[in-house]
């Protein structure tokens, strides 16, 4: 259960294993409101296509267990950051920034073009696949006001598996200036002092 800063809903979630190749994501949103209001969550994962571009409703949301929730605003608007896990094949898993917003009509959609990259053209969500070995950090950190995660690279797999996305060691960050977030490239820039 995590809760929106702002107290205006909380959002449950929980996952299933259905094999051990195959999870599948449940979720409601239950509304800060005199009546209770309860949103539910149909998980459409696997029919999501580009799916850090898409915009979803509550009945195509895509799945995840979230770990945290930060609140945005840009241009006056607010935008609640939704971190994720997907335990999503046996071999990867995924880890996801998800944007929530409503919409004029107090509707609530998920995918928003506020996630800015290094080429310059937003995302709605980002999504990072990797070795279900590894581990990988996607979260807010407080000290550094950014949303820290791992840059992956590619690997060759072994025995045919084709290739995988590892961390390298280096971060990549989404720093929060003024409310909006802005790409760091590489967070930790050390380079050797002379003497």
């Amino acid at each position: 259960i995590q809760y929106a800063p702002d107290s205006t809903f909380r959002i449950f979630t929980w996952q299933l294993m259905v094999s051990p190749v195959d999870y599948r994501y449940f979720g409601v949103i239950q509304m800060n409101t005199k009546e209770v209001q309860l949103i539910p969550l149909a998980d459409r994962s696997a029919t999501v296509e580009h799916v850090q571009q898409a915009v979803l409703s509550p009945r195509e949301w895509y799945g995840a267990l979230y770990y945290n929730i930060k609140k945005i605003e840009q241009n006056g608007k607010p935008y609640y950051l939704l971190f994720g896990y997907d335990a999503y094949s046996n071999r990867n898993r995924r880890k996801i920034l998800e944007v929530l917003h409503y919409e004029p009509d107090g509707s609530v959609v998920f995918g928003a073009p506020v996630i800015p990259t290094k080429e310059g053209q937003p995302l709605h969500r980002l999504l990072l696949e990797y070795y279900g070995d590894s581990s990988v950090r996607l979260n807010y950190d407080q000290a550094l006001e950014s949303i820290v995660y791992d840059h992956l690279i590619e690997i060759p797999g072994r025995g045919g598996q084709g290739p995988l996305m590892v961390p390298d060691g280096s971060y990549q960050a989404l720093e929060l200036k003024e409310d909006k977030l802005v790409f760091v490239d590489k967070l930790f820039n050390n380079q050797a002092v002379e003497e």
